[in-house]
């Protein structure tokens, strides 16, 4: 379900200017988009049925860790992140759970749906013509009578948030030729108030590139133009869950 780049080969997406987009979830962070440590070999540790995934980010001595559990009684993986602020003063952040989907063979399709409870988004960035600047908001799902939930209407990438006002707590992603799905539920006190869906073309070795799609979810700000604050002596936590 999730996205696999058969060539880890960077793009020009990201903070630095380049992103590896290699496929699978990714933990990002401490500024927007995909961060600075999603390249990095983070530690894990197995116990039982969960995994638990750790780093320390260099530029503001945050730790964090993301565990990830099955368990017997539910048809769902759950997602528990924490950042630790271990320093003494002040570290502002973004951090985002990043999860390339393809539900298709590797591939996005122009069966794909969009799903998302919210009438309204904000825009953070696109290739098609016909739309108006970034952060500025769109209806959701028809926009100038274009049904932007559905993949095959899109001339290009579209990256968007969900509109603050929504306050939903899921998000989804559909693909309607083989009936295969991926949603995230979050939990509001851990949801911020916003999803981010978006589309985008991963390099090929060689020939035309692959469209999968990046899922952004999970956020601990509205946008990619906010941060949060954690106090000294002070972890974020909270469980979200993503659901086959």
């Amino acid at each position: 379900m999730t996205y696999q780049n058969p060539v880890v080969k960077p793009t020009h997406w990201g903070y630095r200017g380049w992103w590896l987009a290699v496929g699978g979830i990714e933990w990002c962070l401490p500024v927007e988009e995909h961060g600075l440590n999603e390249y990095r070999p983070w530690s894990a540790t197995v116990s039982g049925a969960s995994i638990t995934v750790s780093d320390h980010e260099d530029r503001t001595g945050l730790d964090v860790a993301v565990t990830i559990s099955l368990d017997a009684a539910h048809s769902y993986v759950t997602i528990q992140p924490r950042v630790t602020n271990s320093t003494g003063s002040p570290q502002k952040i973004q951090f985002w759970l990043n999860a390339m989907l393809a539900l298709n063979r590797n591939r996005t399709t122009d069966s794909t749906r969009l799903l998302l409870p919210s009438s309204q988004v904000t825009l953070h960035s696109t290739g098609q013509d016909g739309l108006p600047e970034p952060g500025s908001k769109l209806d959701w799902p028809v926009f100038r009578g274009r049904d932007l939930s559905r993949y095959a209407n899109w001339r290009g990438y579209l990256g968007f948030f969900a509109s603050p006002a929504a306050g939903g707590d899921w998000a989804g992603v559909y693909d309607t030729s083989n009936d295969q799905a991926s949603c995230a539920c979050f939990r509001q006190e851990w949801r911020a108030a916003s999803n981010s869906l978006a589309a985008k073309e991963l390099t090929r070795p060689r020939g035309p590139t692959t469209a999968a799609r990046t899922w952004n979810c999970g956020a601990v700000a509205p946008t990619f133009w906010d941060d949060t604050t954690i106090q000294p002596a002070r972890r974020l936590a909270g469980p979200s869950a993503g659901i086959p």
